[in-house]
């Protein structure tokens, strides 16, 4: 009940997963009410960055006033120096994903390369999983990253499928899932948001090639 006295929202702040405080709910409560009806909607939406200018900021975050962003890897030190400047001029702070699904590298183009999926998934210690999700909070982290779209649970039923290939920890529910919780637990040792990732179809799905294929010879 107290979640649902709370100004309409039916969100308790003080409770798992947020276990906010009392300063804490106040800022959000107080957030949400300064923002104009355009504001909260622009909340809704990521916007992948294909620019790493001031410029190209100024124009989504004033225009647009995104939640979040996605970015396209670049060195470290630029990436870092994009997303300090974008949390700076926010009036809200942004989300900031990247897809550190092999260790650091993903975040930026010198981070640290630790294995693929299926190379964590392939090895009878697990910890490998672990580790890579680690080295992937630590310096996701170091560069202002707080959003990770990884591990990836997709099964690799079918060889064929060049999508998820490598970016499966296996063909067994049993061990993707195992991979998977000690990926989640390693990044969890950073303070990032994990997002697991599934691609609908992927990872069994051959048939998008086929329609390609046929729509070619149709035309």
């Amino acid at each position: 009940m107290r979640a649902l006295q709370r100004k309409g929202f039916a969100v308790d702040l003080a409770a798992a997963p947020y276990n906010l405080d009392a300063a804490s709910i106040a800022w959000v409560d107080g957030t949400i009410a300064s923002m104009s009806l355009e504001e909260k909607i622009g909340q809704l939406f990521i916007n992948h960055n294909n620019e790493f200018t001031p410029e190209y900021l100024d124009g989504v975050l004033e225009n647009y006033h995104v939640g979040g962003m996605r970015y396209r890897p670049g060195p470290a030190a630029d990436v870092q120096e994009h997303i300090r400047y974008a949390q700076s001029t926010t009036k809200v702070p942004l989300l900031v994903a990247s897809n550190p699904e092999m260790g650091g590298f993903g975040s930026c183009d010198d981070g640290t390369f630790v294995c693929t999926h299926l190379q964590a998934g392939s090895h009878p210690d697990k910890s490998i999983a672990r580790d890579m999700g680690k080295v992937a909070g630590v310096e996701c982290t170091a560069i202002g990253c707080n959003w990770a779209f990884a591990p990836i649970v997709d099964i690799h039923y079918n060889w064929r499928n060049t999508v998820i290939s490598t970016r499966s920890f296996g063909n067994t529910p049993e061990i993707v899932v195992e991979r998977a919780k000690e990926y989640f637990d390693g990044i969890s040792e950073s303070k990032m948001a994990c997002a697991i990732k599934h691609f609908p179809g992927d990872g069994v799905d051959e048939r998008d090639q086929h329609v390609v294929t046929s729509y070619n010879t149709l035309d």
